[in-house]
């Protein structure tokens, strides 16, 4: 029986997290060749080698998806590498805001999630799009929110626990 992405080239952003590691296996399982991008090199590399007793059509690479210019670096690598091609986009990469009160937090460290959940995913599909319309074909898939549950302090639940009154 013919696997479902048998020569799809598929990118997963986070692919050395936790909903990212499940989708590479289940791509690597149904024939793809993979590439993950991730900020942590040695976490990368232990995903990769354990990766690869699946298959061997994973590649890993750092990359910090908020910063334009490291997006434009794996640009080249698909063109070099996977000779522009790209089947499949998921932009598992994410990280959480900082827990506590609003007026309490470092705001800074909102901006940093922003610029990784927001953007990163914009400037993955930026990339992406020019070569999935050059081939007429390609899906991107988007994941967001907070993954696992609610979390204490955590500043969206903390304002949405205060009772207001007119």
């Amino acid at each position: 029986m013919k696997k479902r992405f048998t020569g799809n080239h598929v990118i997963i952003t986070g692919g050395s997290g936790g909903i990212g590691s499940a989708l590479v296996i289940g791509f690597l399982c149904e024939g793809a060749k993979v590439l993950i991008l991730g900020t942590k090199r040695e976490k990368l590399r232990k995903k990769q080698k354990e990766f690869r007793e699946i298959s061997s059509r994973v590649e890993a690479r750092v990359a910090d998806v908020s910063d334009r210019k490291q997006v434009k670096k794996i640009g080249v690598y698909i063109k070099n590498k996977f000779g522009g091609r790209v089947d499949v986009l998921v932009n598992a990469a994410g990280i959480y805001g900082p827990i506590g009160k609003l007026e309490e937090v470092d705001l800074e460290l909102w901006e940093r999630t922003i610029q990784v959940n927001l953007l990163g995913t914009v400037n993955m599909c930026a990339l992406v799009i020019p070569f999935m319309k050059k081939r007429n074909y390609g899906k991107i898939i988007n994941f967001s929110g907070g993954g696992d549950g609610a979390f204490p302090r955590f500043t969206a639940r903390e304002l949405g626990e205060r009772t207001y009154q007119r």
